[in-house]
């Protein structure tokens, strides 16, 4: 499948999007912030043009969760 392009905010909020409508964990996680896209040099071996380097606002007990969400925003989205 072809990855859908989009701007850092647009990703950013698309993984906003998905932590807020969330349910694991009762939902305690979807007050988390989502993290911000960084462009890469090169894409990864998965053919992604971006990381994350930190999850500011995922409160404790959460960071699994908005790990997942990013990993699978990953497979759908490259930086435009």
């Amino acid at each position: 499948m072809a990855r859908r392009i989009a701007t850092a905010e647009e990703i950013r909020d698309e993984i906003q999007r998905r932590i807020a409508e969330g349910r694991e964990l009762d939902g305690d996680c979807s007050e988390c912030g989502a993290p911000t896209p960084i462009p890469l040099k090169e894409p990864d071996k998965d053919g992604c043009n971006w990381t994350v380097t930190a999850y500011p606002g995922v409160i404790r007990g959460c960071l699994g969760v908005v790990s997942n969400i990013t990993e699978q925003v990953k497979r759908e989205f490259n930086l435009g």
